[in-house]
């Protein structure tokens, strides 16, 4: 085949194909444009937690939605099945009371608080958790707790690489 031929292949799959969408890897779940790994083996404190999500090329979950919390509400039940609360990637460390998504640097405007949450309990409550006691609304906890943790990444990644001819 003419590598003129190869190209015009390749430029045409690419326009009428356009980016691909990729499914999620063993051991996540996807809902919507994302995908979730739900980690219960290994609790860590909050920032260890970020640091894995990040070894995936992925964050601690950015829940953005009353669509997006149910469904993990739902995933917290499932993977937590003897209790459990679960990092997500809410702090206010920044500034006390100022909640933002720390992987993004964008505040939180959707919420999902508990009653009475947040609190800051003695000073020292800066992480944003999914508690298992008030059926996984939001909670603010000591970041160095170590607890199971939600990761969060986009499903939707072009796929990339050439055609050889």
């Amino acid at each position: 085949m003419k590598k003129s031929t190869c190209l015009y292949i390749f430029i045409y799959l690419f326009c009428e194909l356009g980016a691909v969408s990729a499914d999620c890897e063993d051991g996540w779940v996807r809902h919507g444009d994302s995908c979730y790994l739900v980690s219960t083996r290994y609790p860590m404190e909050w920032i260890d937690a970020m640091t894995f999500c990040e070894m995936y090329e992925a964050n601690l979950a950015e829940v953005e939605t009353d669509t997006e919390a149910t469904f993990l509400r739902h995933e917290c039940h499932v993977y937590g099945a003897g209790g459990g609360t679960f990092w997500i990637g809410g702090s206010d460390v920044m500034a006390e009371g100022k909640w933002m998504w720390m992987t993004s640097h964008i505040p939180i405007s959707y919420t999902n608080w508990a009653r009475g949450t947040p609190s800051n309990n003695l000073g020292r409550q800066h992480c944003l958790s999914m508690y298992y006691h008030v059926g996984y609304l939001w909670n603010d906890e000591q970041c160095t707790l170590s607890l199971p943790f939600i990761c969060e990444k986009n499903a939707n990644s072009a796929l990339t690489g050439f055609l050889v001819g």
